[in-house]
């Protein structure tokens, strides 16, 4: 957590400095010094936003996204075991039909 502050903080301090030193350049002096210093620190900052992402980014990602495909293998499981089970009523249906259709006739030996 001390960490994200400090960056935070160091962030703030460069982008302050950065418009620092812009508006003392359209002000009153632009030159390639100030220029590569603010280059510079605008690469820092983009650095220092790279790390908060770093520290912000759940760790448990990889398992959210295992969790996720785990999820939709059993939704699909699901859909699978319904069909199996409305396919087993209908067979059912259908050897109850026969089976009262056969008691009904007379068997010869």
């Amino acid at each position: 957590m001390e960490d994200i502050a400090s960056l935070i903080h160091r962030k703030k301090q460069l982008l302050y400095d950065i418009n620092c030193i812009r508006e003392y350049m359209e002000t009153w002096e632009s030159n390639s010094y100030l220029q590569n210093l603010c280059e510079h620190m605008r690469k820092e900052v983009e650095e220092i936003n790279r790390k908060i992402e770093e520290c912000c980014t759940p760790p448990y990602e990889d398992f959210e996204k295992q969790r996720s495909e785990l999820l939709k293998r059993i939704h699909d499981y699901e859909k699978e075991l319904q069909a199996c089970r409305r396919k087993l009523r209908e067979i059912d249906d259908v050897m109850v039909t026969l089976s009262v259709k056969y008691e009904k006739t007379i068997i010869m030996k």
